[in-house]
């Protein structure tokens, strides 16, 4: 049976009770130095904001305490940096959470990092790390980047290929919004094959048609229309899977070429009227399709 219970009520104590527990905390933080949150963090008896309002602030508290203060004025960013990869690499990540820099020795408060670079994720991009934490990603982003990896192993990824440096999300965000990773991936394949009759049709063009449906059939002025030259994502997904992901003119995969990117090319150029359509598309490498430019494959032959 769940009893409830209030916790003990710090009221009035001392204020060597309070310097006792910063000690303490001191003892086992690194080089003594305590933050605002850390001291929560590592086990603080009491709240922070409990002893800052008793002394004054935050930083009076710790020189009562014989502690060193937080003072981080006149630092440099490539010093903040330097920090936060040094604890990064003394876990051997390449990212790292606020509280994993705290509670792994490092030497400045988070707050102070943050504010430097106005957000935590910007100050891991600035040190080189890698962002896990975004929120609200669209979906569409988050499959767009499953068909990034799918392009570059030329095959299905598995769960534990879902990192850095070919993969701009991790297995957790996916697991976070789809709830499996094979449900992502169902999400992924049924996006990619809904109505693949569509495939031809850009954003573009279907917006453009959502207006024209709106109009009285007197008031549309029938013009020559053509494709856009923008591919959709889900159009450059349908293209490559046919191709078997490969290159169309010299055969070369990323699976066997590191490094090798694969590009959608027209088959007839864009600029010569060639339109946007899955008949007029066809897989290259960046090289061949640097190479064609705007020449037709006719033109080559």
């Amino acid at each position: 049976m769940v009893k409830f219970e209030l916790d003990e009520y710090h009221h009035n104590v001392p204020d060597s009770d309070l310097l006792d527990d910063l000690r303490r905390i001191g003892a086992i933080a690194h080089e003594g130095r305590v933050t605002w949150a850390d001291y929560k963090l590592l086990g603080g008896k009491y709240a922070s904001v409990t002893i800052a309002s008793r002394f004054g602030n935050w930083n009076k508290a710790l020189v009562l305490a014989g502690l060193g203060i937080n003072y981080c004025h006149g630092l440099s960013d490539k010093e903040l940096l330097e920090d936060l990869r040094r604890v990064a690499a003394k876990l051997n990540s390449n990212s790292i959470t606020r509280e994993e820099y705290s509670l792994n020795g490092g030497r400045f408060a988070r707050t102070t990092l943050r504010n430097r670079f106005q957000t935590w994720n910007k100050a891991l991009e600035l040190a080189g790390l890698v962002v896990v934490h975004r929120y609200k990603i669209p979906d569409d982003e988050l499959l767009s980047n499953i068909e990034s990896v799918w392009r570059h192993l030329a095959r299905q990824p598995r769960v534990d290929e879902m990192k850095p440096p070919i993969s701009k999300f991790g297995a957790a965000t996916y697991r976070y919004r789809f709830g499996t990773w094979r449900k992502a991936l169902e999400a992924f394949i049924s996006f990619v094959n809904k109505d693949e009759k569509d495939a031809d049709v850009s954003d573009e063009e279907l917006s453009a048609s959502e207006v024209l449906s709106a109009v009285e059939p007197s008031e549309v002025v029938q013009t020559p229309t053509r494709s856009t030259r923008h591919i959709n994502w889900r159009t450059r997904f349908l293209v490559m899977r046919r191709d078997d992901f490969k290159c169309r003119y010299c055969g070369r995969s990323p699976s066997n070429n590191p490094g090798l990117e694969l590009h959608i090319d027209h088959v007839k150029a864009w600029s010569k009227d060639g339109p946007t359509t899955m008949d007029n598309l066809r897989t290259a490498c960046n090289v061949c399709n640097i190479g064609k430019s705007d020449l037709d494959v006719e033109e080559l032959a």
